[in-house]
């Protein structure tokens, strides 16, 4: 399973959403857990991915491998709250170690920030298909060159890791023990080197077809598709950013 859950084509009420409000759903709620210091409140904020997701018809399960990377993430901050940590007073001391009492509590927040940034990106990422990301990016200006960058890379990333499975079987199945973590450092350059190849391969083919195309002839680019806010992406897109305001303000 990939690291990024994949795009549902089939998911219509996440196609009737318009990417901007999407992307405005994912800077509201970073927005909200960076002004917040309230465990409580950005816990409530955290759970709104969850929530979300669910309305929108998305499985919580296509969210289980980013698991370990957030486990690694909160370790890293527990860790660096204890030895740095300088709040509240001494709880426990040991030899050079001071503990204060706000160390926990300061990583519990991080802990929790940490997550929410993390899971709001990938959800944005779920929502959004390769070619809305292209058109999303071209209404802020940015040109359809650089925009279809983005695109493909959305497109391609499911791909590199699929592929990056197969490899790994293969190598197992020529005798190449990859179990623990350190045989999976020691595999790198059996498992790493063939990737780049297949990755430089597809990005030659794939700009060979672009070129035959004749993408980049002109300076405008044509799309069967066109974004437009309809009445459900005004009023949210209003509410949103009310709140925001309400934040700064208060």
């Amino acid at each position: 399973m990939s690291l990024m859950p994949e795009y549902d084509k089939n998911n219509t009420l996440v196609e009737f959403i318009d990417p901007r409000t999407k992307a405005l759903w994912m800077i509201t709620v970073i927005f909200l857990s960076f002004f917040s210091d309230n465990i409580l409140e950005m816990i409530v904020i955290f759970l709104l991915i969850p929530i979300s997701s669910v309305l929108l018809k998305q499985k919580l399960s296509n969210y289980k491998n980013v698991v370990p990377i957030l486990a690694i993430i909160a370790s890293q901050l527990i860790v660096l709250q204890i030895l740095f940590c300088r709040q509240g007073e001494i709880s426990y001391s040991w030899w050079i170690i001071n503990i204060y009492d706000q160390a926990l509590p300061l990583a519990a927040v991080g802990i929790v920030r940490a997550s929410t940034i993390v899971l709001a990106c990938m959800q944005f990422l779920s929502l959004t298909s390769p070619i809305d990301m292209q058109l999303l990016l071209m209404k802020f200006k940015i040109p359809y060159k650089y925009a279809t960058l983005a695109a493909l890379g959305l497109r391609f990333m499911p791909v590199i890791e699929d592929e990056f499975g197969v490899i790994l079987e293969s190598q197992r199945a020529r005798g190449i023990k990859i179990e623990s973590v350190w045989d999976k450092i020691r595999s790198l350059p059996s498992v790493s080197l063939p990737l780049l190849y297949r990755s430089m391969r597809w990005s030659r083919d794939t700009a060979l077809s672009m070129e035959l195309r004749g993408f980049g002839k002109y300076p405008n680019h044509t799309f069967m598709k066109s974004l437009n806010l309809n009445l459900w992406d005004i009023l949210s897109s209003v509410i949103m950013t009310f709140s925001i305001l309400i934040v700064i303000i208060l």
